[in-house]
């Protein structure tokens, strides 16, 4: 009974895992598509909440907020450290029960969020950060895996600079 139980699990989690393969791949092959960061946000945005099933999704790049970004939430890099600092300062993808100014800041127009994984886009220097959230408090825990997130993460901090995104440390070095 006990390795039935133990083989039904692993077959679920192999399902669910080529069902996360299929849309991470189909979300990649949009990312590398994008014409212009707006076009990279809004096929982000829209997978997450449409084919991951996702409540609440945030895609944010660091630069100068004044300058316009259609489609694109830019935040000064110094507002992010206020607000975020030690979820982008380890530049590793952190999961779990935030704070709730965190929560407030990645996700403004949401209601309650109970959980997150935020994943910094890092290359170089900081060039922004994606979260995705859930109403459940235990949905996104410290031991859950990012494998796919990351990833997604890892191709979009590669197709930014293509699309004329420099982090605030490049844009000030030239």
């Amino acid at each position: 009974m006990e390795m039935r139980k133990r083989l039904n699990s692993l077959t679920s989690n192999a399902r669910d895992n080529d069902r996360l393969y299929d849309l991470t791949r189909k979300l990649v092959l949009k990312l590398l598509e994008a014409g212009d960061r707006a076009e990279l946000s809004r096929s982000f945005l829209a997978a997450m909440r449409e084919d991951f099933d996702v409540e609440h999704v945030s895609f944010i790049l660091f630069g100068d907020a004044d300058a316009t970004a259609p489609g694109c939430r830019v935040e000064s890099p110094e507002r992010a450290r206020i607000e975020i600092g030690a979820l982008i300062k380890g530049k590793a993808p952190v999961c779990g029960t935030l704070r709730a100014e965190e929560l407030r800041y990645l996700f403004p127009d949401a209601g309650h969020v109970g959980s997150a994984a935020v994943v910094p886009l890092v290359r170089g220097g900081d060039l922004g950060v994606i979260a995705v959230g859930s109403n459940d408090p235990n949905h996104y825990s410290a031991s859950m895996g990012t494998v796919f997130l990351n990833h997604i993460a890892e191709v979009m901090v590669r197709r930014l600079p293509q699309l004329g995104h420099q982090g605030p440390e490049q844009a000030s070095r030239g």
